[in-house]
């Protein structure tokens, strides 16, 4: 994990040599969480993987299909599969879009994009019922405010957010009750801590090695260590 990071940042700094790089590059990152926001969205409402493959189809049958219980939703992973890494991967990728729009002169084209963008992430963070990653978001864009806008524009920001946020709400009422409820819920809460105990108890064990990087092979091998509290895997 940590060589990849530094593979990336050697990578980054021969990709991103001028200005011009540094805005093709998070244009082609917006319009791919674009491309990813609205494929969450299309497997959210209706139930249905674009493109699915044989070894994804199975992957979600074995977790079915991440539905939310008590509820007639399915949490959406699109291509990342699991919702808990989509709603990362989104929450990450609604301030690059928002970034775009403080780049240098952006065309008019580009800013109605990253705007579209921005929409189509939120509706699909939705999607996921992803409670950390709407934190994330909460606490990223407090940052994003205090960092790039300008003073005499903040209310504006901020009242334009909370107005965003009453609209998805609207329109989309059944699916911000459901993850109020989800979010809410102390079963889920529980199952969580007792998820993060098991990981102690391993990490207690093989501090260096682990005991393996992989879904499955993490899955087979933590049973040992399992904590009382982690009641679903």
């Amino acid at each position: 994990i940590f060589g990849t990071s530094v593979v990336m940042y050697f990578l980054g700094t021969q990709v991103i040599r001028t200005q011009n790089g540094l805005r093709a590059l998070l244009l082609t990152l917006m319009y791919i969480s674009a491309f990813i926001a609205l494929h969450t969205i299309i497997q959210g409402a209706t139930g249905r993987f674009l493109f699915v493959t044989a070894h994804e189809a199975e992957y979600l049958s074995s977790a079915n299909n991440f539905h939310l219980a008590g509820t007639s939703f399915i949490r959406a992973g699109s291509f990342l599969l699991n919702p808990d890494w989509n709603g990362l991967y989104l929450a990450i990728s609604l301030f690059i879009a928002a970034g775009v729009l403080f780049t240098p002169t952006p065309s008019r084209a580009v800013r109605v994009s990253a705007v579209a963008t921005c929409l189509l992430v939120l509706v699909a963070l939705l999607f996921t019922f992803t409670t950390a990653s709407w934190l994330s978001a909460g606490v990223g864009f407090v940052v994003f405010v205090a960092a790039f806008v300008p003073r005499r524009y903040r209310r504006w920001t901020l009242g334009g957010a909370l107005a965003v946020t009453a609209l998805l709400g609207a329109v989309f009422y059944r699916q911000a009750r459901s993850l109020v409820a989800h979010a809410t819920s102390g079963g889920d809460a529980k199952v969580r801590l007792g998820a993060w105990e098991t990981a102690l108890r391993i990490i207690v064990r093989y501090p260096l090695t682990g005991i393996g990087m992989g879904y499955n092979l993490y899955l087979a091998r933590s049973v040992p260590y399992l904590a009382p509290l982690q009641t679903q895997r």
